[in-house]
């Protein structure tokens, strides 16, 4: 019994060398923005993985205060909860007359990025 070619056509060959050109080179502008969209995506997804880590941190440690809170007792409760020094140096940039009513609101005197207002229902 004689076995079939595995060859293909010269044209079959071609269409099919193109069809995997951009999977193998990635050359097309329009494969490059996908690969530079999806690079953007995954550094935003870590950015916003690393701020909530940071404000899941900094609440952490300064939860037990009574809030309001002004600088000295966060920096305060800070140290007995044995936060770590990037922690205590960040409270220490606050203003010393400000007073707190929570955490968001030392998250957001830090600088940390907060969600806008929601909106819920119709209207």
């Amino acid at each position: 019994m004689e076995r079939e070619s595995a060859k293909h056509s010269g044209r079959l060959d071609d269409q099919m060398a193109h069809e995997v050109e951009s999977m193998t080179r990635g050359n097309s502008p329009e494969e490059s923005r996908s690969r530079a969209d999806r690079v953007l995506e995954e550094s935003t997804e870590d950015d916003v993985r690393t701020d909530l880590d940071a404000r899941a941190e900094l609440a952490r440690h300064i939860t037990a205060a009574t809030w309001p809170a002004a600088k000295e007792e966060l920096v305060h409760v800070a140290r007995v909860e044995r936060a770590p020094q990037e922690v205590l140096d960040s409270l220490r940039t606050l203003p010393e007359e400000a007073r707190f009513e929570n955490v968001q609101a030392v998250w957001a005197a830090l600088g940390g990025p907060t969600e806008g207002a929601h909106t819920h229902g119709g209207g």
